[in-house]
């Protein structure tokens, strides 16, 4: 339950930050840090996600090294309900990824990522596996910083080693760039290959486009 209301709440704050988002960037502003701003600014999806090498996350006997399709085929990609809502309906978080804009010049602004966290760590080991058919991997928001200098050039903070709550593993070395109306993420980290009945290290790379 913690762990429901906390990804509504990062929602809710996200889509508030969002409409609330009026400053007129032109009084003090560059016209380069305006084009920026309006370009990277709004809701991503995730459009592509790859691991350094082939792996079966799921225990079903295909290997292959795209982790986005092991998820939509056997894993939880993060469908939710949020009560409360006139129209209440299942909300994916693979389309829910946010840069939110900033409302003063220069300021650090918040991005929440949706990323693919392994479920358990490998000091977990007896966890690591409910089952066979399902990807052991959460989406769980990955929270970090910007800022958009008079230049129109971005600039990245807070991007720490994070580990996921609980029994969760951590994604390290994180690396975040902006690319026309791309978002690429890159990360190390350690996911259960069934394949091979062992851990495997390496490296992930999403992307995520600009809705």
């Amino acid at each position: 339950m913690f762990y429901i209301m906390k990804r509504i709440l990062t929602i809710l704050t996200a889509i508030i930050c969002l409409y609330a988002c009026d400053a007129k960037y032109t009084d003090f502003w560059s016209e380069a840090s305006y084009a920026t701003i309006n370009a990277i600014t709004g809701t991503y999806t995730l459009y592509s996600g790859r691991w350094s090498s082939e792996i079966d996350l799921s225990g079903d006997g295909f290997v292959t090294d795209d982790i986005l399709y092991q998820l939509e085929l056997y894993g939880w990609t993060g469908i939710q309900t949020i009560q409360g809502q006139e129209d209440p309906g299942p909300i994916s978080v693979l389309n829910q990824s946010l840069v939110i804009c900033p409302q003063k010049p220069e300021y650090k602004t918040q991005i929440n990522l949706y990323v693919p966290y392994p479920e358990y760590g490998q000091d977990q080991t007896e966890f690591k596996i409910h089952k066979a058919g399902r990807c052991n991997i959460s989406m769980e928001p990955f929270q970090f910083h910007y800022k958009v200098n008079s230049k129109g050039d971005i600039e990245i903070f807070n991007t720490g080693d994070r580990k996921m709550c609980g029994y969760g593993g951590t994604l390290k070395n994180v690396k975040i760039s902006f690319e026309g109306e791309y978002l690429h993420f890159k990360a190390e980290t350690s996911f259960y290959d069934w394949s091979t009945s062992s851990w495997q290290d390496g490296i992930m790379n999403l992307t995520y486009r600009h809705n």
